[in-house]
This record gives structure tokens, sequence and C-alpha cells, in this order.
């Protein structure tokens, strides 16, 4: 038995997350004849001793005056007792006996391009007889295609503008641009930005924009400015200001004057029975118009 001791070499994987030891170097050593119980027993004792050591090297703490170890992460999967349970669509599929199908792997090909999708679909075109064979028609078909994609794009834009209430400009691929064409978008571009084309510049016989701000003007105060710009300006303002405090008397306006001057002894030279006589006058006026209205709301019909 010492002999077998001083022979046996031992060599273990350790999974301490598990707390499982493998001794695989006794299925590889030649130690067949000589294994017995007590050996196993040493290579076992041996073994969970190196187990114990790895784990009283781990990072512990105390609980309840109780020394605690933090295993590590598992090394080795060990299958579990039972299989996982079957989810609500693998139960429903094994009732109605349905198997997964694996689809035919496709091959990639752009949409658009060289060697696109679209390339199969035209790749032969039939030629009439009164037509030229030579003419290329491929490239006579992709232009009308721009045609037709240029010519919704323009439409949509219209509709666009319609909706909002706005004058479309040249939307349209025009070589040379009519005269009015040109005024509307210029008009259009100087209204768009924020002062409404007011400090945009201006051609030299052209003619402000309709919706630009003159009417406006007309109403609004003008100040002076507080600081002026010579020293001649300055001086008017002052001598404005002290001319108006010399004058003591009001102004007089000789128009309106003369007006009450006139209007005034045609008030006063009204006799007394002249306003009895108006006076009269009003009244029946007064006794005519209730008479009317009573008459026509039916309150005097008999």
């Amino acid at each position: 038995m010492a002999e077998c001791e001083k022979n046996i070499e031992i060599y273990v994987e350790l999974d301490v997350g598990n707390l499982c030891v493998t001794n695989l170097s006794l299925l590889k050593s030649n130690l067949d004849r000589n294994l017995n119980e007590n050996t196993l027993k040493q290579v076992s004792t041996q073994g969970i001793q190196k187990l114990v050591d790895e784990i009283f090297n781990l990072p512990n703490h105390y609980q309840e005056h109780v020394p605690i170890a933090q295993l590590p992460e598992l090394t080795t999967l060990i299958p579990e007792k039972t299989s996982k349970p079957m989810t609500k669509w693998e139960k429903f599929a094994k009732e109605k006996g349905i198997t997964k199908k694996n689809k035919d792997k496709l091959d990639w090909k752009p949409r658009y391009g060289y060697r696109g999708v679209n390339n199969q679909k035209d790749w032969v075109m039939e030629i009439p007889d009164n037509k030229d064979p030579n003419e290329n028609y491929f490239g006579k078909k992709q232009e009308e295609k721009k045609e037709k994609i240029a010519k919704n794009e323009f439409h949509r834009l219209r509709n666009i503008a319609k909706a909002s209430k706005v004058k479309v400009t040249n939307l349209e691929s025009v070589d040379l641009a009519d005269k009015h064409q040109l005024s509307r978008s210029l008009n259009a571009a100087k209204m768009a930005t924020a002062s409404l084309g007011r400090f945009a510049d201006r051609l030299p016989e052209e003619k402000p924009p309709k919706n630009s701000m003159k009417k406006k003007e007309r109403y609004c105060l003008k100040f002076k400015p507080n600081n002026p710009s010579t020293l001649k300006d300055e001086k008017e303002n002052n001598l404005k200001i002290f001319e108006n405090l010399e004058k003591k008397r009001p102004k007089l306006n000789v128009e309106e004057a003369v007006q009450r001057h006139l209007t005034k002894p045609v008030k006063e030279g009204r006799t007394d029975e002249q306003r009895e006589s108006k006076q009269k006058k009003l009244k029946s006026k007064k006794n005519k118009f209730t008479k009317n209205k009573l008459y026509r709301s039916g309150k005097n019909r008999k």
C-alpha cells in the first residue's frame, strides 16, 4: 500500500462552482493491477482535499457568525433532470401535427441597377415590321419612364400649391421664360424674405411689390432721432422749442373764428315764436310715426 502511495500521482480537474472533482489520470495510468478499494479511497481523499483548499481560498463573508464562501461560475454544464416545459405554441403544434418546414434559400439581387430584378422583366422586346430595327427601344422606354415620373411630380406640386392657395412659379422645365413668369417668380422670391421684400434690392426701373408696406407707412408716426446727425439740426430743434415756450398767446385759427362769427347771430336772432312753431312741427311728426307703428302692429284694428 505504501508503494502505491508513492507511485500514484494525482492530476485532477476542479469545478468549484459545481463542487465537482474529475480525475482522468487513473484511466491513462498502468495501475490496473494495483487498483483496489484502498487506493481508490486514497485518490478520492486527495482530490477532495484539493477541492476544500480551493473553497477556503475563495472570498467569503460572515453571516450569523458563520463563514460563507461565494462560489464562482460553473465550468461544467450539467443537463437538467427534466426537460423544459413546452410553450403554448409547441403544445398547439404537437396537437395539430404542425411541423417546421425549412424554406428554400433564395439568391439575393438588388432591386435596381446592374443585375437588378427589374432588368429581367424586359430583356426581350418585340419590334413591329413598320419600325426601324436599328433604333434603341430600351433607351426610348427609359426616357418615357423618366418623363412620366417628372409629370407626376409636377402634378403633385401643383396640387399642393392649389391647396395652399399659392401661385405656381416655374415648375415646368421652360427653356426661354416669359417676361411675366420672370417677374412673378422674382416677386415670390422677394416676398419670401422676413421683411416681405421691403428691404430687398431692386432693379433701376423695377416697380415696388404689390404687398409692400407703403400704405401702412402713411399712418405710422415718424419720430425724430434722439441724437441729431449734425450741430445745425440740433440748433434748429432747440430754437423751435424755445420759440414755442416764448409764445404766451394761443395760436388763432382764422377760418374757424370767421365761421363761428357768421353762425352766431343766426342762432341768437331766433324769436320765441319761431322756436315754438319748430317744436310743434317736431311733435306732429312724432305723433304720426307712433300712429303708423301701432296701426301696422294691429293694436288699433277693430
